[in-house]
């Protein structure tokens, strides 16, 4: 949700690479795939928010990119005991990578990381 009187505007990359998936708590946890290379910033990323507006994104877990891997292979977060939490963090590609963008001045490139949850639903 907005928290300013101003609009203001997010940047979500394709395929939703501007989040990340991160554990909380133990850090011996890593995505099984790397993302690569995010692409670089167009205007069709921009989510343009009102004072007051919000905004959700479905994450689907089952999915091999949310997969996480130790020293074994690939696991689905949900498999996982309910000790091992993690956080979605969004984070906006840098100032300079923006700069072609309209409405590049209300990019907000803050991080915002997500509540820990488990892959089965338990949330803090």
């Amino acid at each position: 949700m907005s928290s300013t009187d101003s609009p203001l505007a997010l940047v979500n990359l394709p395929d939703h690479c501007s989040f990340s998936l991160e554990p909380w708590g133990t850090k011996d946890w890593v995505l099984a795939q790397s993302l690569g290379e995010p692409a670089r910033p167009s205007n069709e990323d921009l989510i343009l928010l009102s004072p007051k507006e919000s905004r959700s994104f479905d994450f689907d877990f089952t999915s091999k990119r949310c997969f996480v891997k130790k020293k074994a292979g690939p696991v689905e977060t949900g498999t996982l005991p309910w000790s091992e939490r993690f956080r979605i963090v969004y984070k906006p590609p840098s100032q300079e990578d923006c700069q072609s963008l309209l409405n590049k001045d209300l990019i907000w490139h803050g991080t915002l990381p997500s509540r820990a949850f488990h892959g089965m639903g338990n949330v803090d």
